[in-house]
């Protein structure tokens, strides 16, 4: 019970130190490719209820965001643009928090491409973002800290390796290897409750944490606060990964081909 009891006080303690003023905050839902009709981010089911609870402890309303969810780079520029307006029709003094799942992600970008006022997404959460610099790169002036959640078990976020796992360095922008409950989640499975539970301390940990690197290792459980650290054998683990997304590409391409190993 003492356990149980330190552990909501640091919960709770974590929740108020990051919204330190949550006057007039709104955080915004958004689904990805094919995910309009999916029950997590909608009311009433647990992940959104879930941020929901979390999120009004701080007097920060929550909506979700629909677009079509079609595989298609003009419906995602149609829904950013979209995005862009909606926040734009709040109060010039509010603030934004995004949650985003997969190209959800990418419309969230693209919104922040068509906004000026500095610093008005206070955080950006992806979760498995397909990542494309070239035609989906965040505007950091926008957006104040960029957390993108990834999975070396999902294997649709680098879309075949046709998109990166991870952003490169730049300020402001954090790239967390997600385990929870000692799996690595498919892409799926980072919408689901444990995520939701915890997502929103990631920020006040990463505020504490050495910014010598933008990688880091993020360990979520139930029942326990996350663990975040450096990961410092990412450079190794991303190798492995491209080697292994080329293995299956060629495996594709050409259903002849010997099974080699990866070493």
């Amino acid at each position: 019970m003492h356990k149980i009891f330190l552990l909501l006080i640091s919960f709770f303690s974590l929740s108020k130190s990051f919204f330190i003023d949550s006057k007039n905050s709104v955080a915004i839902l958004i689904h990805g490719t094919w995910g309009i009709n999916s029950a997590w981010h909608q009311p009433g089911d647990l992940f959104y209820e879930t941020l929901k609870t979390n999120l009004a402890q701080a007097q920060i309303k929550l909506i979700n965001f629909n677009w079509s969810g079609q595989l298609c780079y003009a419906k995602r520029q149609a829904a950013g643009l979209n995005l862009a307006n909606l926040i734009k029709s709040y109060p010039a003094d509010t603030s934004f928090i995004m949650i985003t799942h997969s190209h959800g992600g990418n419309v969230g970008i693209i919104a922040s491409q068509n906004l000026t006022q500095l610093g008005q997404i206070e955080a950006f959460y992806s979760l498995g973002l397909p990542i494309d610099t070239k035609h989906y790169l965040p505007n950091m002036q926008v957006i104040k800290n960029f957390y993108h959640i990834f999975s070396f078990g999902d294997m649709h976020q680098t879309v075949l390796g046709s998109h990166e796992r991870v952003f490169p360095n730049q300020p402001g922008i954090y790239n967390l290897n997600i385990e929870v409950n000692q799996i690595r989640p498919q892409h799926e499975e980072l919408h689901e409750l444990t995520i939701a539970k915890w997502l929103l301390q990631i920020a006040k940990i990463i505020a504490n944490l050495d910014k010598t690197s933008n990688h880091f290792l993020a360990i979520f459980q139930d029942q326990v606060a996350p663990v975040i650290s450096i990961d410092h054998n990412i450079p190794a683990k991303l190798d492995y990964d491209q080697r292994w997304h080329q293995r299956i590409h060629q495996s594709l391409l050409s259903p002849y081909s010997s099974g080699r190993s990866l070493s």
